[in-house]
């Protein structure tokens, strides 16, 4: 059950990610499933085998990893609990900051400092001093 989001769909903001569950009856899954459809960022959401989880692709500016676990133990399913899951999830969640830290970043240009540091680290126009002296 794919659903499509109008959020735009930039390659480098968006993950496809898997989120295991306990196991949870079939109607239960898909009713989270469509849920978690509806939630800003989700591009898709499908179920991920025979009640083992769900896959996401979502926009990282919108949602993490994190937020997308808090949304299923609201909607009544439990995300697996295990270490090397707590641990995924964990690293995800980091990940996903990463990328929206960086998509949100602009770099300096030709080996120019940045807007308002020259003046702040106490660099002379080459052309000021001339008329100072």
């Amino acid at each position: 059950m794919a659903r499509k989001s109008n959020v735009s769909n930039d390659a480098e903001v968006t993950v496809e990610r898997s989120f295991p569950v306990n196991p949870v009856d079939a109607p239960a899954l898909g009713d989270a499933i469509e849920a978690l459809g509806r939630v800003d960022g989700v591009l898709a959401a499908e179920p991920l085998g025979q009640r083992s989880g769900v896959l996401l692709t979502y926009d990282v500016r919108r949602l993490n990893a994190a937020q997308v676990l808090e949304q299923l133990r609201a909607l009544g399913v439990r995300p697996a609990g295990g270490l090397w899951q707590r641990w995924r999830m964990s690293w995800a969640t980091m990940v996903d900051r990463n990328i929206r830290d960086n998509a949100a970043h602009h770099p300096a240009c030709c080996s120019k400092p940045p807007r308002g540091q020259a003046r702040a680290s106490g660099a002379i126009n080459i052309s000021e001093q001339r008329n100072t002296t």
